[in-house]
Protein backbone atom coordinates (compact mmCIF):
# COMPACT_ATOMS: atom_id res chain seq x y z
CA UNK A 1 0.00 0.00 0.00
CA UNK A 2 1.10 3.33 -0.89
CA UNK A 3 0.72 6.83 0.50
CA UNK A 4 -1.10 9.44 -1.37
CA UNK A 5 -1.97 13.20 -0.70
CA UNK A 6 -5.16 14.96 -1.71
CA UNK A 7 -3.90 18.82 -3.76
CA UNK A 8 -6.17 21.08 -5.55
CA UNK A 9 -6.07 23.43 -7.55
CA UNK A 10 -7.73 26.03 -8.32
CA UNK A 11 -8.63 26.89 -12.31
CA UNK A 12 -9.86 30.19 -14.08
CA UNK A 13 -13.73 30.15 -14.59
CA UNK A 14 -13.46 31.81 -17.86
CA UNK A 15 -12.82 30.05 -21.24
CA UNK A 16 -9.82 29.56 -22.27
CA UNK A 17 -6.48 27.32 -21.56
CA UNK A 18 -5.00 26.32 -18.43
CA UNK A 19 -1.68 25.06 -17.51
CA UNK A 20 -0.89 23.39 -14.60
CA UNK A 21 1.92 21.69 -13.09
CA UNK A 22 1.50 18.89 -11.45
CA UNK A 23 3.31 15.98 -9.38
CA UNK A 24 4.56 13.08 -12.03
CA UNK A 25 1.83 10.13 -12.03
CA UNK A 26 -1.30 12.86 -10.48
CA UNK A 27 -4.85 11.44 -10.58
CA UNK A 28 -7.48 13.68 -10.77
CA UNK A 29 -10.01 12.90 -8.34
CA UNK A 30 -12.64 15.42 -8.29
CA UNK A 31 -13.97 18.52 -10.36
CA UNK A 32 -16.46 20.99 -8.54
CA UNK A 33 -17.02 24.57 -7.68
CA UNK A 34 -15.44 26.12 -4.64
CA UNK A 35 -15.57 29.27 -3.82
CA UNK A 36 -17.36 29.71 -7.11
CA UNK A 37 -14.33 29.01 -8.80
CA UNK A 38 -13.82 25.41 -11.19
CA UNK A 39 -11.30 23.37 -8.83
CA UNK A 40 -9.50 20.31 -9.20
CA UNK A 41 -8.49 17.46 -6.86
CA UNK A 42 -5.75 15.34 -7.14
CA UNK A 43 -4.02 12.47 -5.97
CA UNK A 44 -0.43 12.21 -6.08
CA UNK A 45 3.12 10.39 -4.08
CA UNK A 46 3.96 12.78 -1.20
CA UNK A 47 7.37 11.45 -2.15
CA UNK A 48 7.24 12.70 -5.74
CA UNK A 49 9.17 15.80 -6.85
CA UNK A 50 9.21 15.30 -10.53
CA UNK A 51 6.99 17.80 -12.02
CA UNK A 52 5.04 17.93 -15.17
CA UNK A 53 2.77 20.27 -17.00
CA UNK A 54 -0.40 19.23 -18.11
CA UNK A 55 -2.94 21.36 -20.06
CA UNK A 56 -6.64 21.98 -19.30
CA UNK A 57 -9.12 24.01 -21.53
CA UNK A 58 -12.61 25.17 -20.12
CA UNK A 59 -15.65 26.13 -22.33
CA UNK A 60 -18.76 27.82 -21.78
CA UNK A 61 -22.07 25.82 -22.55
CA UNK A 62 -22.90 26.91 -25.93
CA UNK A 63 -19.46 27.16 -27.25
CA UNK A 64 -17.91 24.91 -29.97
CA UNK A 65 -15.01 23.44 -29.79
CA UNK A 66 -12.95 20.20 -31.96
CA UNK A 67 -13.08 17.45 -29.25
CA UNK A 68 -10.64 15.46 -31.30
CA UNK A 69 -7.79 15.68 -28.82
CA UNK A 70 -9.31 16.44 -25.32
CA UNK A 71 -10.34 14.34 -22.39
CA UNK A 72 -13.86 15.70 -20.34
CA UNK A 73 -12.76 16.23 -16.67
CA UNK A 74 -16.01 17.28 -15.35
CA UNK A 75 -18.79 19.91 -15.54
CA UNK A 76 -19.44 22.66 -13.12
CA UNK A 77 -22.68 24.30 -12.68
CA UNK A 78 -22.54 28.03 -11.12
CA UNK A 79 -19.16 28.62 -11.50
CA UNK A 80 -17.76 32.23 -11.73
CA UNK A 81 -19.83 35.15 -10.72
CA UNK A 82 -23.03 33.93 -12.17
CA UNK A 83 -25.28 30.95 -10.90
CA UNK A 84 -26.40 30.15 -14.35
CA UNK A 85 -22.73 30.07 -15.79
CA UNK A 86 -21.64 26.13 -16.51
CA UNK A 87 -17.77 25.48 -16.67
CA UNK A 88 -16.84 22.64 -19.05
CA UNK A 89 -12.99 21.32 -18.38
CA UNK A 90 -10.99 19.52 -20.64
CA UNK A 91 -7.78 17.95 -20.39
CA UNK A 92 -5.93 18.01 -23.81
CA UNK A 93 -4.55 15.04 -24.04
CA UNK A 94 -2.10 15.14 -27.47
CA UNK A 95 -0.91 18.26 -28.85
CA UNK A 96 -3.24 21.15 -29.43
CA UNK A 97 -6.60 21.22 -30.15
CA UNK A 98 -8.45 23.59 -32.48
CA UNK A 99 -10.21 26.03 -29.83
Amino acid sequence: MSTRRILKYPLQSKPGSVALTLPWGAQILHLDAQFGEPTLWISSDPQQRLPVDRKFVIFWTGQEFDDAQLQHIGTVPGCGTSEALVCHVFEIINGEPNL
